[in-house]
């Protein structure tokens, strides 16, 4: 059915990041999407008791920090 296929396909635009590059409140699954798995991986929690994971790109030199699931900063 051709609007199923086009639902699914707004679906799948909708899902990727606008522009090419990591954001704010993008999804792991986003990242990894964009910039492929990481080069390396460090996870700590703050004391508010969030759970902070960076993951750090060699190859484009950017480290992107998620808290709670989403992305917070990209250094």
């Amino acid at each position: 059915d051709s609007r199923t296929a086009a639902g699914e396909a707004m679906g799948k635009e909708a899902d990727q990041p606008q522009g090419g590059a990591v954001t704010e409140n993008m999804t792991p699954d986003q990242v990894r999407r964009l910039l492929g798995p990481p080069d390396e991986t460090s996870t700590d929690t703050l004391p508010s008791g969030a759970a902070r994971e960076t993951w750090t790109y060699k190859n484009v030199g950017k480290s992107v920090v998620f808290e709670n699931g989403v992305v917070v900063s990209v250094q």
